[in-house]
């Protein structure tokens, strides 16, 4: 048998992964014809499974969940706490699933937003140009691209997205995100694209409660009391543009739905010689709207997420068991 050329080699994972992503797709398709309420109760169920099955991401829970409320929960307590989280974010998914594409009329459908923050949003939009737009793992941060419906003469917006584990599931979220109004850049390289979309007068969208690790660009910021690694993209965007912050997050409502919360912008009028000094203290503004936001409503936050994946000591200190010496 002649032995198979590169070309051949290729050719079965593109099919595969053509296939699958119709086939994702597809699946999509039946759940937005579901009603919302089969749609809230199957993410529940999902959620619950999530939890269950999910050692690891129970363990890190417990370890964030020690390091920021301390001694102040017990045990029970933060196992409820992170068994609502995981169905949140089931059910966030559930949700863009089943309402993309965005429409406005899809949008409000699922989406309260004030009507204090749409004045305020419309007009911010309509005076500035270019924006930085942060936000964090709370509720549906996904959602929040379908603002685009509401604002249809706003500039377009691009956010920075991590890779998951398959191509293919890539593929299937970024078609997802389109669908919401947004354009997604992955984290590598795509500092660089986004820089330039604001350059040009575009809007961005950053997630701002992930590690950064050094490697990546991360400073060392106050976060829930321990200095944790956080991106400085936001503030020196926004420093090198005269752009605003708008930190916004699309938190759930009792009876499933979201609302659209707004901040106050953090005040920028930190500007000096030092430039690193100014970046710093921004990013410790944007950590403490992030904590207080978390301690707020803790149910609504991604707990698997490794916040505290770097620390700055080699000893473990006050951070979780699962952080790394990064010097």
């Amino acid at each position: 048998m002649p032995p198979r050329r590169p070309t051949e080699d290729r050719l079965l994972p593109r099919l595969l992964y053509a296939a699958v992503f119709h086939l994702l797709r597809a699946a999509q398709r039946v759940i937005a014809g579901l009603p919302p309420r089969w749609v809230l109760n199957g993410s529940d169920l999902v959620g619950i499974l999530l939890y269950a099955l999910d050692h690891r991401g129970r363990r890190v829970a417990r370890q964030n969940l020690e390091v920021i409320f301390g001694d102040a929960l017990t045990h029970e307590e933060r196992k409820a706490i992170h068994r609502a989280g995981m169905q949140g974010a089931a059910r966030a998914f559930g949700v863009i699933l089943h309402a993309a594409p965005l429409t406005e009329p899809r949008f409000r459908r699922w989406v309260d937003v004030p009507p204090e923050v749409e004045r305020a949003l419309g007009e911010a939009l309509h005076e500035v140009r270019g924006a930085v737009i942060v936000s964090g793992h709370f509720g549906s941060w996904e959602m929040l691209l379908g603002l685009a419906s509401i604002f249809p003469h706003a500039a377009p917006v691009r956010f920075l997205a991590e890779s998951t584990f398959s191509p293919v599931v890539d593929r299937f979220l970024a078609y997802l995100r389109g669908t919401t109004g947004g354009t997604s850049e992955r984290r590598t390289g795509g500092a660089r694209a986004i820089s330039l979309h604001l350059r040009r007068g575009g809007l961005v969208g950053l997630v701002v409660d992930r590690n950064a690790r050094r490697t990546s660009g991360g400073i060392w910021a106050p976060f829930c009391g321990l200095e944790a690694r956080s991106t400085p993209l936001p503030a020196l965007m926004a420093r090198r543009n005269d752009a605003p912050i708008a930190p916004i997050f699309c938190m759930p409502k009792e009876d499933g739905r979201y609302e659209i919360v707004l901040y106050p912008e953090p005040s920028m009028d930190v500007r000096t010689d030092d430039v690193g000094a100014d970046i710093l203290e921004i990013t410790t503004r944007l950590n403490a709207i992030v904590e207080e936001v978390l301690r707020k409503y803790p149910t609504t936050w991604n707990w698997v997420l490794k916040r505290f994946k770097s620390r700055p000591t080699e000893e473990l200190g006050a951070y979780p068991p699962y952080s790394e010496y990064d010097r």
